[in-house]
């Protein structure tokens, strides 16, 4: 996951972890290339509007180039409108886009839509927490 927002990596971070997915969290294009020096992820999620000197869709491209991402799915995950998130797709050629919300069992759903769902125990589990 890559991410500016502290708040929007603890909210991703904790439903991913608890139903058995691994995650990486960076701030930028540098941290992100030092997790992928140890790493090769299934899904790479990118907040379109990251501060710094690369915004997220520049950033998304530069992954879809990105050799050991190849097979990996790098899909936005914004607060942004659909339409725009829609444009943004269309423009970069990344998998798609994630609304942030609030609402866990949606955001996971969303996932898994982009990702192999997890063993069954893991689910079960965080459908009982």
């Amino acid at each position: 996951m890559i991410d500016d927002s502290a708040a929007a990596v603890h909210a991703v971070m904790g439903p991913l972890q608890r139903v058995g997915h691994e995650v990486f969290a960076a701030e930028d294009w540098y941290e992100t290339r030092g997790i992928l020096a140890s790493t090769s992820p299934d899904l790479v999620l990118v907040d379109v509007q990251l501060g710094g000197q690369v915004s997220g869709d520049v950033l998304a491209m530069q992954l879809r180039r990105y050799p050991k991402l190849k097979s990996a799915k790098i899909v936005f995950h914004s607060a942004s409108s659909k339409k725009d998130l829609d444009a943004w797709v269309k423009k970069t050629g990344i998998d798609g886009y994630i609304v942030k919300c609030d609402d866990q069992a949606f955001f996971l759903q969303q996932i898994h839509k982009f990702v192999k769902t997890p063993p069954q125990e893991a689910q079960e589990a965080a459908e009982n927490s």
